[in-house]
Formats: C-alpha cells, sequence, structure tokens
C-alpha cells in the first residue's frame, strides 16, 4: 500500500500511514526522498501500536540527520545504495544493510551470498550481491569526504532556494527536525516555461514537475563528476555546465 506526499517537502505524509494499514501489512518503509529524512518519531509510533517493522530506505540520504540522528539509524533496519550518482557512490553498483538486529544482519548477509549460512550449502534461495574489494575501497577513500560534499550540495540548493524566490514555484521546505543532504533538488512548477542559463554548474539533477512534463536541473557541483572515463566526462561538463532545462 503506498500513502500519498506532502506539498511541502514532497516526503511521506505520516499522517496517512495507520489508515493504509492493512492485516497484510508487515512493515513500513519510509523514503527519505531528495535528502531529507520523513518524519520518524510519528512514524515509529505507528509501527509499534501495529506491531510492525520500519525499513528506512536511505538510498538518497547518506548523511542526513533526523534530531541529530543519522539516516538510518531509527528504525529497525535500513538500506544504503552506492550507485555513482549517489552523495557517497561506487564506480559499480553497491550497497548496504543496517540494523541492531542480529537475525536482520545474518539473513541480508545469507540473502547476498546464495543464501547461504555454511559454504556450498543454500538454506534459502539468495543472490550473488558480494560488494567486491575494488568498489570496497573506492568507497573507503571517499567516505571522509562525504561531509564536505554534503555542505558544497546544501550551499547550491541555498541558491536555488534565494534565486527562486518569488517564482511562482513551490519550493521544497527543510523539515525543522532535520538536516537534509540535498541530494538532488526539486520543486513544483505551476507554467510550462522556464529557464536556468544562470543556476550553478552541476551533475544530478533535480526534477520540475509539470502536467505532462518535467524539467531538469541541477543539484550537485561539476566538480563531483565521476571520473568514469575522459570522454564521458567531457560530455558531461559540456552538457551540465550549460544547466540546461530537458524536458522528459
Amino acid at each position: 500500500m503506498f500513502v500519498d506526499v506532502r506539498d511541502s517537502d514532497f516526503l511521506m505524509d505520516v499522517e496517512q500511514v495507520e489508515a493504509a494499514i492493512t492485516p497484510r501489512t508487515t512493515a513500513i518503509i519510509p523514503v527519505p526522498l531528495y535528502g531529507q529524512c520523513v518524519d520518524l518519531d510519528p512514524l515509529m509510533a505507528v509501527a509499534q501500536r501495529h506491531g510492525l517493522k520500519v525499513m528506512e530506505d536511505c538510498a538518497q540520504s547518506q548523511g542526513a540527520l533526523y534530531k541529530n540522528h543519522q539516516a538510518g539509524s531509527v528504525g529497525h533496519a535500513a538500506s544504503f545504495s552506492f550507485y555513482p550518482t549517489k552523495v557517497l557512490g561506487a564506480y559499480g553498483d553497491g550497497g548496504m544493510v543496517m540494523s541492531n538486529d542480529e537475525a536482520v544482519i545474518r539473513l541480508a548477509r545469507s540473502l547476498r551470498f546464495f543464501g547461504m549460512e555454511s559454504q556450498y550449502y543454500s538454506e534459502r534461495h539468495g543472490y550473488n550481491s558480494r560488494l567486491d574489494e575494488v568498489q570496497a575501497a573506492i568507497l573507503s577513500l571517499k567516505l571522509p569526504r562525504v561531509d564536505g560534499w554534503i555542505e558544497r550540495r546544501r550551499a547550491i540548493a541555498a541558491r536555488y532556494d534565494q534565486g527562486l524566490a518569488g517564482s511562482g514555484l513551490t519550493l521544497p521546505r527543510e523539515n525543522p527536525a532535520a538536516i537534509p543532504i540535498t541530494c538532488t533538488w526539486s520543486s513544483i512548477r505551476p507554467t510550462a516555461t522556464a529557464c536556468c542559463s544562470d543556476w550553478p554548474s552541476a551533475t544530478s539533477t533535480a526534477t520540475f514537475r509539470t502536467p505532462g512534463r518535467s524539467i531538469s536541473c541541477a543539484a550537485a557541483p561539476i566538480s563531483d563528476i565521476t571520473k568514469a572515463s575522459s570522454r564521458s566526462r567531457n560530455a558531461r561538463r559540456n552538457e551540465f555546465s550549460r544547466c540546461r532545462c530537458t524536458h522528459i
């Protein structure tokens, strides 16, 4: 079952969650979209009343805070993505599961390695989802830089807020109880025209939603480009240094 988002920050409307719970519901999955955390305290209270687990989907919120708690540390478990476009991204696919419940961790370890709990014997259907040593090394080198990257993203988001004030856009608001990381920046636009040629250069995109179309614009600094190859890197620099509006 899905619940709708709030217009103010585009995050799960926790007030709608309880009405969406059915006898088949076993867990709630809040998504800290665009790097900002859902209101987790009232959500945890709903989960406790109904005997449900909370699994935080933190693919876009590495480093975000909710009441001084790191994203992923409030629910019963959390998942993170290390896809290259994330704040902490590898040079290939990767991810992580976190939990204080040893049973959850034991199950995750089994599922990532063909369902094995002992070598060559599968207890359950599993996958080949182990993070390889090269990606782990890249993530270890990038991890100390994450705080600086987050500050840079927040500074760019502040420029958007300042430059678009009074423009007619519905700008995203920060949750007073949270510190977002601005994985992407998005707004709802009432009209279908826009020009962002004067906005800061960037690589990640934010989305303006309009009836029948979306407009993607910049969110992360150009210096954050993953150096996959000189050819693709230069192509992306040329594209995003112009900060083009792209109709999707």
